[in-house]
């Protein structure tokens, strides 16, 4: 798992089954704990057995940063 995590492999098969389990526990206990400590409601969604995690080659790259703005030279 850390290689895929890394971004070096994918999981295929029971493997990523398994995984996308164990995200989907860490998720549901740490959304639980946030709502313990803001008081708010939480939708948990959980994976059903026949989801398949996206490729992570099917993400889009995000934009390069702009340039920050040249400063303006005194009056």
């Amino acid at each position: 798992m850390r290689a895929w995590e890394s971004g070096r492999s994918t999981p295929r098969g029971r493997n990523r089954e398994t995984y996308t389990r164990l995200l989907a526990g860490l998720a549901e206990e740490a959304a639980s704990v946030r709502q313990k400590e803001q008081g708010a409601p939480v939708l948990t969604v959980r994976p059903d057995r026949n989801s398949v995690a996206p490729e992570p080659s099917s993400f889009a790259q995000a934009p390069p940063p702009s340039p920050a703005p040249a400063p303006k030279p005194p009056p």
